[in-house]
């Protein structure tokens, strides 16, 4: 069966954030070689705030990174307490 049009989309953004993240993961910074389980395309602001899906909110997440992360787009840092974002692309 062919790829309909909104597949090939979907597969050519998949490509680009692959691409732009080296293929390693952007939170924890690992490559995929040092996980059993296949990374996955993490929305930083998740669609339940109304996070767009276009590369500059998508990000190559391992399994760990993104159960923790969840919908949070700021945690505390435990060293100085501030506010602070979870994701900063380099």
């Amino acid at each position: 069966m062919p790829l309909q049009p909104r597949d090939v989309m979907k597969e050519t953004l998949r490509r680009q954030v692959w691409e732009s993240a080296e293929h390693i993961r952007e939170y924890c910074r690992l490559p995929q070689s040092l996980d059993v389980f296949p990374f996955q395309i993490d929305h930083i602001i998740a669609e339940q705030h109304h996070g767009p899906t276009v590369a500059e909110n998508l990000a190559v997440s391992c399994l760990n990174d993104n159960l923790h992360k969840g919908p949070n787009i700021a945690g505390l840092d435990s060293n100085t307490g501030l506010l602070t974002r979870l994701f900063h692309p380099p």
